[in-house]
């Protein structure tokens, strides 16, 4: 890595993040309110399951005693019990990844210990064995650094997994949501209206519907309801099955992330393996969705078999 002052300022060879590239990042409504809802609940919320009492976070092998330290490392709370600690450090990771359909980390020891930090993807390029970041000149100063280069083997990358569409299919997805208008009225009816001038060829219910295709067909392979619960646009049948859905989108996230943590153990060498029991699998929503459609089990009843 080259420096500024010729002298390393800091233990990790990657800038976590830009100060200067912040504003870059504009707000969306619908953007913001799908990747919150994704990472809502994808794992029991404190560790504990009302629906599920048999919840169970399990670290197996020689080595979990490490694993379970370092995935306390990445929650910043070495208090908690197993099922606490795997349910923050996997939220912590969906937070992560949900922003743009991919997240970075580098590989890094404290203390004799492995850990990881999380590393902003902006001006950070993945090449055959190695990753570059070109440090932009207004966050030069304060780093101390004008570009860095660190093997990818000392890097970990998470990504939206190929069964909900792959990280483009996500960032297409996100891009969609973004140029969505949020409000009733588009900017243009917002200006007539305040100069008092009457638009007759507007009309705000198609452009509510409008507004409603276009959310559905950008999040069909999530099953995103938009937090819309209402029964003017939608039967309860349709209301229960897109939720169900996008309870099974967050299994297949969940189930993902194990196992990409346990592909991380194998990189840091710890003997181990993380397994998550008691809550409903994708496998088990697909299956009561199938059942829903045969009409086997009621609304009810799919919401208790498809909820952490």
């Amino acid at each position: 890595m080259s420096h500024l002052n010729g002298k390393p300022s800091r233990g990790l060879k990657l800038v976590p993040f830009f100060r200067s590239l912040a504003d870059e990042h504009v707000f969306h409504l619908y953007a913001q309110m799908f990747r919150e809802d994704i990472a809502l609940a994808v794992m029991p919320i404190g560790g504990r399951s009302r629906r599920h009492p048999n919840f169970k976070a399990q670290i197996t092998g020689s080595d979990s005693a490490k694993a379970s330290e370092f995935l306390q490392s990445l929650n910043g709370d070495r208090e908690r019990n197993i099922n606490q600690s795997v349910c923050k450090a996997i939220d912590k990771l969906v937070k992560d990844l949900v922003w743009n359909g991919s997240s970075l980390y580098e590989i890094f020891e404290r203390e004799e210990k492995p850990n990881i930090i999380y590393i902003s993807e902006d001006r950070t390029f993945c090449l055959p064995w190695f990753t570059v970041q070109l440090v932009p000149r207004a966050d030069q100063a304060e780093w101390q650094v004008r570009y860095a280069i660190i093997r990818n083997s000392n890097v970990w990358r998470l990504s939206i997994p190929d069964s909900l569409g792959g990280k483009h299919a996500y960032k297409k997805t996100i891009k969609t949501l973004s140029a969505v208008t949020s409000g009733s009225l588009p900017e243009f009816a917002r200006i007539d209206m305040s100069l008092g001038i009457k638009n007759s060829s507007f009309s705000v219910h198609e452009y509510d519907l409008l507004q409603t295709k276009a959310i559905n067909k950008a999040t069909e392979a999530w099953g995103w309801n938009r937090r819309d619960i209402s029964s003017d646009k939608q039967t309860e049948y349709h209301s229960a099955y897109k939720r169900a859905k996008f309870r099974h989108s967050q299994a297949l996230l969940r189930e993902h992330i194990t196992n990409e943590l346990n592909t991380l153990f194998a990189i840091l060498k710890f003997d181990c393996q993380l397994s998550i029991s008691g809550i409903p699998t994708s496998g088990d929503i697909k299956l009561n969705l199938k059942k829903l459609e045969k009409g086997e089990i009621d609304f009810s009843e799919l919401y208790d078999q498809t909820s952490v």
